[in-house]
């Protein structure tokens, strides 16, 4: 505790008054209950006063403590003045004396305490009478944070600022303006803070299990994540127990916060309910049993003729989510669709009514086969040896509706094998029907929106085969994303850094992340929601970036967006990670300023962990171990050195001779 108490040499008092104190002091003995300690003292705690009460009792008060007049104090604390009433002495000087007299002979309303009255202008002067008591205290033993804090903030009431008690005490003003904070912590807090102890220790004790006490960094944690709501911080330190002794303070506060965000959330479900006159059940699987599910109301219809029969309840989750269930038999299926299942219908009704129509505006394209030259031999035969077996199958169709090809009796596979050693004009034919298949297909894909491709095909159905897009189609065509900048022109803002996550907790999709904006993805894939559904994300992405940005995905490499977070990193020209190796030095050093690890990369801020502290070197260096290695850098070790301003850095090891 060395660095957290105010030593003697840290005080300078002024101690002029000593010389004035033979003209200023006189002996009166006075009635031991007119006498009461200083309000402002900073010691609350007076420590064990059994050998001064023994003492006490054998010889009496050898040195009486020193008084300043009640009246006087009052009116230079005005503050403390309903404190002071009733009392004839304020003691300056023997607080420990004054109390340990008042436990031995407080029941004698006529005990008398020997005192030495100050009046001298000390008695008018609070900033003087604080330096006082500070003095004394400190010569007997060491303020503790609280007490300093208290000190301080009785000073600074008395007009001094911080500046000029930094001064006066012989510390730093951010010292001073860190102890003044800890009076922001509430009561309970405050106290077990000053010793050291907590209420209910007697009862974890009994139970065989303790929390660790409370530290001045903890307890300035808590402060700074819940501000000045003192219920919110004495809650979320009281969850620090046994099984969340490890976590942070701003990890309890948030905890707090979200348990009370659930609450609201839960109240204002349950206050709807009751304005709508529809009964709360506490659990439908004990009301209805095993089959409860069955029961569910997710569609309006259902709800709404459930509500009118007077067979509607509703159940409220932690999360304040109302689910509907219907009291007596179960509900219609086709009334009981929820919004996004029946759009979800509706869209595929139209969806397939959308491919009908195209596909007959396709055949009519595909009937009319281009003229080719022969140069165009190995382009040609390129798409009849690397059809995709959807495309085979519908240029299949469409060329045999035509009568091009052998025979049609044969199977696909033969079919194509035929085509694929036919004459000139059949392989063209087969090829351009292959081609448009392709546009087709890739159009019919429900993994994804529409792009600029999509809508340049329905573009030349509408001109070549005078298609009319549905209004289902229409509404995707409006949807696609504007172009980007001309293609001469690199646009603004091309991401280096691409990565590919599935985020489980809030978008429950895919999500795309450009460089380190870690928090605001780039782009949701909103109708990609099973994590193992990585191909279809990684085609998603790759046609998103070569839409956007012109860049082509070369490949996906495993990586991680944060530590712990794994995610798919893209593999393309712009990547500067892709020079990762031309990199001379990295560096790692952690940032006191804001408690931050860095990662620099020739003087360059390449990545940071502010979830370790200062202390948590070997895990620091791991994680950043993990860092280069995402980026085919190999590490053996890191090698501890100091700076120019004498700050402890490690600096990569790359050959493996350190």
């Amino acid at each position: 505790m060395t660095n957290d108490v105010l030593h003697p040499a840290a005080v300078e008092v002024d101690v002029s008054w000593v010389s004035q104190a033979t003209a200023a002091v006189r002996p009166v003995s006075a009635r031991l209950a007119s006498v009461v300690t200083h309000p402002a003292n900073p010691r609350k705690i007076l420590g064990d006063l059994t050998d001064l009460e023994t003492s006490i009792r054998e010889v009496g008060v050898i040195q009486p403590p020193v008084v300043l007049p009640a009246a006087r104090v009052a009116a230079a604390w005005p503050a403390h003045a309903e404190k002071l009433a009733g009392a004839e002495w304020v003691v300056l000087v023997g607080a420990r004396r004054r109390t340990a007299a008042g436990r031995i002979y407080g029941d004698d309303p006529d005990a008398t305490l020997d005192v030495l009255v100050r009046e001298d202008g000390i008695a008018d002067d609070p900033l003087a009478q604080l330096d006082v008591m500070t003095a004394e205290n400190v010569a007997r033993a060491p303020l503790i944070p609280v007490e300093e804090a208290r000190a301080f903030a009785e000073q600074e009431a008395a007009g001094r600022t911080q500046r000029e008690i930094a001064a006066k005490v012989g510390c730093s003003q951010s010292h001073v303006s860190k102890r003044l904070k800890l009076l922001r912590l509430p009561e309970v807090m405050l106290a077990e803070l000053e010793t050291g102890q907590s209420p209910d220790d007697g009862d974890q004790e009994q139970r065989g299990r303790r929390k660790p006490a409370l530290q001045i960094k903890d307890a300035l944690a808590f402060i700074d994540a819940a501000g000045d709501d003192q219920e919110l911080m004495l809650t979320a330190y009281r969850l620090r127990d046994d099984r969340r002794h490890h976590w942070t303070p701003v990890q309890l506060v948030t905890e707090v916060r979200r348990d009370r965000e659930r609450q609201e959330q839960v109240d204002a479900a349950t206050k709807k309910l009751a304005a709508e006159g529809v009964p709360v059940i506490d659990s439908a699987m004990q009301k209805f049993g095993d089959g409860y599910w069955q029961r569910r109301l997710d569609g309006a219809k259902a709800i709404a003729k459930a509500r009118k029969d007077g067979a509607l309840v509703a159940e409220v989750n932690t999360w304040g989510q109302i689910t509907y269930y219907l009291t007596a038999g179960k509900p219609k299926a086709a009334d009981n669709r929820t919004p996004a299942e029946q759009k979800r219908i509706t869209d595929e009704r139209e969806r397939r009514k959308a491919m009908t129509a195209r596909a007959e505006a396709a055949a009519a394209l595909a009937a009319q086969a281009p003229k080719l030259p022969q140069t165009a031999a190995d382009i040609v035969d390129a798409w009849l040896w690397a059809p995709g077996n959807e495309c085979a199958q519908l240029a299949h169709k469409w060329l045999l509706a035509v009568g091009v090809g052998p025979e049609p009796s044969l199977p696909n596979y033969q079919w194509w094998e035929q085509v694929r050693r036919a004459d000139w004009p059949t392989r063209v034919h087969a090829a351009h029907a292959l081609g448009l298949a392709r546009r087709e297909v890739q159009a019919r894909a429900t993994y994804r929106s529409w792009t600029s491709t999509d809508a340049a095909w329905l573009a030349r159905l509408t001109e070549e085969a005078g298609y009319t897009p549905s209004a289902w189609e229409q509404a995707r065509l409006d949807a696609i994303d504007p172009p980007e900048a001309a293609p001469d022109v690199e646009p603004a803002g091309t991401p280096e850094r691409v990565s590919l996550v599935f985020d489980a907790d809030d978008a429950c999709c895919w999500v795309l992340h450009y460089d380190l904006q870690v928090d605001e993805p780039a782009a949701y894939a909103e109708h990609l929601t099973d994590a193992g559904d990585v191909e279809a994300a990684q085609a998603w992405a790759a046609e998103l970036l070569a839409d956007r940005h012109r860049i082509e995905a070369t490949g996906w490499t495993d990586g991680q967006l944060l530590p712990g977070r794994r995610a798919r990193i893209a593999v393309h020209a712009g990547d500067a990670m892709a020079a990762a190796g031309t990199v001379g030095e990295w560096r790692l050093l952690h940032d006191a300023v804001d408690d931050v690890w860095l990662l620099l990369a020739d003087d360059k801020p390449h990545a940071d962990h502010d979830g370790l502290g200062a202390a948590e070197v070997d895990q620091a260096c791991q994680w950043a171990s993990g860092v280069l290695a995402d980026a085919a850098v190999v590490c053996h070790g890191w090698t501890a050195r100091a700076d120019g301003n004498a700050v402890l850095e490690y600096v990569a090891d790359l050959t493996g001779e350190c």
